[in-house]
């Protein structure tokens, strides 16, 4: 068989390839996300991958959940980082999903600010139904 040869079927491959998996330069292009809402009604959204979202949830929950249901939002955000560093899953900046999803969370009525505050890192969290 002549380079040609192989380079022409090595060429079809890629192109097959690129057909049945989709041509993107973001390996992710495709995969569902999730509009993060912001508490107050500022109207500013931060899209998220629903993986990283379910993650991040799923990880606050834990966390709140061990520590009776209500912790320093501080404390939350320290033990959740050291977590989802220690995840399979290379999930990015892992304060910042946190932030963003706990506030989604507040928006479905799942997290409550304790006491109540606009301020962008709350005293306290709790997670609702624990009380």
């Amino acid at each position: 068989m002549s380079n040609r040869s192989v380079l022409q079927i090595e060429v079809a491959c890629v192109v097959l390839g690129l057909v049945l998996v989709g041509c993107s330069k973001e390996p992710t292009a495709g995969l569902p996300k999730i509009e993060c809402r912001m508490l107050h009604g500022s109207g500013e959204t931060q899209q998220l991958f629903q993986w990283k979202y379910d993650q991040v949830r799923a990880t606050i929950v834990e966390v709140l959940k061990e520590a009776s249901g209500e912790m320093p939002f501080k404390a939350l955000r320290k033990e959740a980082k050291k977590r989802l560093a220690d995840a399979e899953e290379d999930i990015g900046n892992p304060l910042w999903l946190m932030e963003t999803t706990s506030l989604e969370m507040e928006v479905r009525g799942e997290l409550i600010r304790s006491p109540e505050t606009t301020n962008r890192f709350p005293e306290n969290i709790r997670l609702v139904g624990s009380e």
